[in-house]
């Protein structure tokens, strides 16, 4: 997430990849969603540790 974070606010200032990578390319789209999805399956891992802890 730091990385995708670092890009936007690089872009915003005015910097451009080297290798091509910015808001228009596929990839980007493809690496935030990726990320969300995984940031979804740890909120949810998370939330069903505290319940079983929460059990024990």
């Amino acid at each position: 997430m730091y990385t995708v974070g670092l890009w936007i606010v690089l872009t915003l200032l005015g910097g451009q990849s080297q290798i091509g990578l910015s808001f228009t390319s596929p990839l980007f789209y493809i690496i935030v969603v990726l990320l969300g999805l995984d940031l979804i399956r740890l909120s949810r891992q998370t939330k069903r540790d505290q319940t079983e802890g929460k059990a024990k």
